[in-house]
């Protein structure tokens, strides 16, 4: 399975810390920012960065947005997930930004957390009435519980 896992470059330690996770499971993941030119500022990126994630979330079978820090290139990348038909799963240990966006949150096939507030949160949120949403015992869970979804096309 394919990954793209889409996270803001401000929680690089988790986006980084989960890509390790998830790799040593076997599965093989996309982080941008393992090739972007993070020491430069966003707007001075060329415009092959932007073609190579285009590439990359092609050749995925899911995309894995990190929700406690997102950006408006997560953004962008959630509706690309959304309107490929492509599943689109979240990630999220602590912060409740995602109950604000209401546009990410409709493209999301299902959420996958570790904090059990977040979890009866999102069991109570209409939008997530008809996803999957699963609760972790911790980051080391993700893999498994990303296989066992059963979302996505080989």
């Amino acid at each position: 399975m394919k990954i793209y896992l889409s996270g803001s470059l401000i929680n690089s330690a988790q986006n980084k810390e989960v890509t390790g996770v998830l790799r040593q499971s076997g599965l093989e993941v996309f982080l941008p920012e393992e090739f972007c030119p993070t020491e430069q500022p966003h707007e001075t990126f060329p415009e092959a960065i932007f073609r190579i994630c285009l590439e990359k979330m092609k050749e995925s079978n899911i995309g894995l947005i990190m929700l406690d820090s997102y950006s408006r290139d997560s953004s962008s990348e959630c509706g690309w997930y959304g309107n490929s038909g492509k599943p689109l799963i979240g990630f999220i240990t602590s912060n409740g930004q995602i109950f604000e966006d209401w546009m990410i949150k409709g493209w999301l096939s299902a959420v996958i957390t570790t904090n059990s507030n977040i979890y009866d949160r999102l069991l109570t949120d209409n939008f997530f009435k008809k996803k999957n949403i699963v609760l972790i015992p911790n980051i080391a869970k993700l893999a498994t519980e990303i296989k066992s979804l059963r979302i996505y096309q080989d």
